[in-house]
């Protein structure tokens, strides 16, 4: 894999052992375009796996925080930062987990969890909870088209692109709200 745009563009990532499901290229690349000037936006990575979404951010400008409980993966990512003098927070243990701890806010949070996790929903919910967005932050959600997500009212879809069997969404978080518990808006 090679990061696709920004200061960093065609620095390649070794290929980490284990069972990932990194974001395709031309997946970030729509994302990077979408997302325009992310210079100085914290960006949150949730189920980050290899770390390419949060090295895309950290190449446009962004100050990532990378969020994965594999412990492995974790250790080859960090190692990768190290040799190519590059430095943001990699922290292990689950999003869940990491949600509940309420340490900062950010812009923007890309979700990629694994294809078979039935909480996407509840992990908004969690994200509107946990007072972690900032007004207008975006959320990025990228998950299997074949199965439908109850979106939170305090959510606007703003865009949304099938890659291959998958399907990302970009949405608007509108306002600083707590405690969100009803859902209406069900994208299939």
């Amino acid at each position: 894999m090679r990061v696709v745009q920004g200061r960093l563009k065609n620095l390649r990532i070794p290929t980490i052992p284990g069972p990932h499901r990194p974001f395709t290229a031309k997946a970030r690349e729509w994302l990077f375009y979408c997302l325009g000037d992310i210079i100085g936006l914290d960006f949150l990575d949730l189920f980050a796996g290899t770390g390419i979404v949060s090295l895309e951010a950290f190449s446009a400008g962004a100050y990532p925080v990378s969020v994965d409980r594999n412990k492995r993966t974790a250790v080859h990512v960090r190692a990768f930062l190290q040799k190519n003098a590059l430095s943001w927070p990699y922290i292990t243990q689950p999003a869940e987990a990491f949600l509940k701890q309420k340490k900062r806010t950010f812009d923007i949070v890309f979700c990629d969890p694994p294809f078979a996790y039935n909480y996407t929903a509840d992990l908004l919910l969690q994200l509107l909870n946990a007072s972690l967005l900032k007004t207008n932050a975006r959320v990025i959600i990228h998950t299997t088209k074949k199965v439908p997500i109850t979106i939170p009212n305090h959510f606007l879809v703003t865009k949304e692109k099938e890659f291959g069997f998958s399907l990302v969404r970009i949405l608007e978080h509108k306002g600083n709200i707590s405690h969100v518990s009803t859902t209406n808006n069900t994208i299939t």
